[in-house]
């Protein structure tokens, strides 16, 4: 399994914001973490909507890190709709080679693609903020 390119972004972005523990704007956001503002802007907006990030107007304003429970699981469920190790684990696609139930394939890797769930899920964002180095 491969995490996206959005998917590294934005868990570099959250990571950035609960580390500095203040408002940062996305030009700052950008520059700091060199990912393109673009890109940076796309995923704060994803962030705000679903109450990861805060935002707020102004010159001492910018965007704020928001659930202090939040994992990683949280974050990649924000920019991606679905994570699994094989195509045929993403609930939205259909597997053309036979029944889910049967093939041992899918059993296995069903297996593998949850307990990277479930650690992906433990590893809380204000847990590995301290230790986000930034270059």
């Amino acid at each position: 399994m491969q995490l996206t390119r959005k998917i590294d972004y934005a868990i570099r972005i959250v990571l950035y914001l609960a580390k500095i523990g203040r408002y940062a704007n996305s030009s700052e956001i950008s520059d700091v973490l060199k990912v393109p503002k673009r890109f940076t802007l796309i995923i704060l907006a994803e962030l705000l909507q679903h109450g990861i990030v805060v935002s707020q107007k102004g010159v001492a304003g910018g965007y704020a890190f928001a659930k202090p429970d939040s994992s990683l699981l949280d974050v990649i469920h924000v920019v991606s709709s679905e994570i699994g190790i094989n195509k045929c684990l993403c609930e939205a696609t259909e597997c053309e080679r036979i029944d889910k139930k049967k093939c041992v394939v899918h059993l296995a890797l069903a297996d593998l693609n949850a307990l990277i769930k479930s650690e992906l899920d433990k590893l809380k964002v204000t847990d590995i903020a301290p230790e986000f180095l930034l270059e």
